[in-house]
């Protein structure tokens, strides 16, 4: 039997990986298969590249990434390891390890698909849930198809084909995340530093206060360290009123509080109310017809699907829900239509990465080498040149 340490030489892995690993790789070796984990052996790797609609080439080199780990007993040993952290350990034996490489690890061996393969291993299982829950098998393929888009990503950053979003993909193994039509929508819960209130009467009017003593800059963004706070946010909540620095129409944080009666109001979400967290995928366009659709069938397929889930609403944080974009772009663009979807209110620690990673492909880029190509290019670069900062967001439905 392969030792850990032995394992970890002959693959140089790094010294943080025996905190993760170590303690249970006994114990996972007992399990181990007589040869190669199913998951790496092509069967597997035809089932998985139909599924998600990898292309050819992406296909091949998925096809030469299994055979290397079938070739490979160190390789082998530790894609299998890595699977029953996941699926197969017992909750006391997942205490003591963690499945997941730590971040920042390099792929062993140059192998760039060992830990996707590792995690989308239980897809027989994943088909059973989909089947137990009466969920169509399209709605799994374009689940799964995220596979398919990440390997694409890997290619554009890398120059060949590869995987390295396995904490990612491990959501839609577990599964806690669906794509409805153009959206990924997840399992969640409210984590913003926000109360959110409903008008009694207008069901469509919310009222969205952050929670007291946060820093808010004279845009009505959330400060960043080296701004100056025009204002420090209070709030108080009692039978008679509802007072704080209410998120604005504009989706900024007014400078000045607002006093709601409370009786015309109430509480729709509050610290840890169940969520459904949205994602947006990389892919075709962000067409209004195609979000529309994906919220509407979101509303269907979760109560009956998942009956026992009581969900409050829709959140997600993006640099697309940033409302200064709406100053560049057009009001029939599909970011600003994707916008008019959601109430938007200010990301705490928000800032400019997540928009120049997208827009530009890479958020390290010096200004004089960015991309212009498209006209969202342009905006974003003039907007950092005229010396104003870009801020991710966040929205909100119910």
């Amino acid at each position: 039997m392969i030792t850990f340490a032995e394992c970890a030489q002959h693959l140089s892995l790094p010294a943080t990986a025996a905190e993760h690993w170590e303690a249970t790789w006994n114990e996972s070796g007992i399990a181990m298969p007589c040869g190669a984990p199913a998951f790496v052996q092509d069967n597997f790797v035809d089932d998985l590249s139909a599924l998600s609609g990898l292309g050819n080439d992406a296909r091949a080199a998925l096809h030469q990434a299994a055979a290397q780990i079938r070739n490979d007993p160190y390789l082998a040993r530790l894609a299998w390891h890595v699977h029953w952290l996941l699926y197969l350990a017992t909750p006391e034996q997942r205490r003591r390890g963690k499945a997941l490489p730590p971040g920042g690890t390099d792929q062993p061996a140059g192998n760039v698909f060992l830990y996707a393969l590792a995690v989308l291993g239980d897809l027989p299982r994943l088909r059973r849930y989909y089947r137990h829950h009466h969920i169509d098998d399209r709605i799994l393929a374009d689940t799964i198809h995220d596979f398919a888009i990440w390997t694409d990503d890997f290619f554009q950053k890398h120059g060949h084909f590869g995987c390295s979003t396995w904490q990612w993909l491990s959501h839609h193994l577990k599964p806690d995340l669906f794509r409805l039509n153009r959206l990924q929508f997840q399992f969640s819960r409210w984590k913003y530093p926000y109360r959110v209130y409903q008008h009694w009467q207008a069901p469509q009017q919310l009222a969205i206060f952050p929670n007291a003593d946060l820093p808010v800059n004279p845009d009505g963004f959330f400060c960043q360290e080296h701004e100056a706070a025009a204002v420090t946010t209070r709030f108080q909540a009692d039978d008679a009123t509802i007072c704080g620095h209410a998120v604005m129409p504009n989706g900024l944080i007014s400078l000045e509080p607002t006093t709601l009666r409370a009786s015309h109001w109430r509480s729709a979400i509050a610290p840890n109310d169940l969520m459904l967290a949205i994602h947006i995928p990389a892919g075709e366009a962000l067409t209004p017809d195609g979000c529309k659709d994906a919220l509407r069938q979101a509303r269907q397929f979760f109560p009956r699907h998942f009956p026992e889930y009581h969900f409050k609403g829709f959140c997600c944080g993006s640099w697309l829900f940033d409302p200064q974009l709406g100053s560049y772009l057009p009001p029939d663009s599909n970011i600003v239509q994707f916008q008019a979807m959601f109430h938007l209110f200010p990301a705490l620690g928000g800032n400019d990465w997540q928009i120049r990673e997208r827009v530009f492909g890479n958020p390290n880029l010096p200004l004089d080498a960015v991309p212009q190509r498209s006209s969202l290019q342009r905006a974003v670069l003039a907007h950092i040149r005229a010396g104003k900062a870009w801020r991710s967001g966040c929205a909100v439905a119910i």
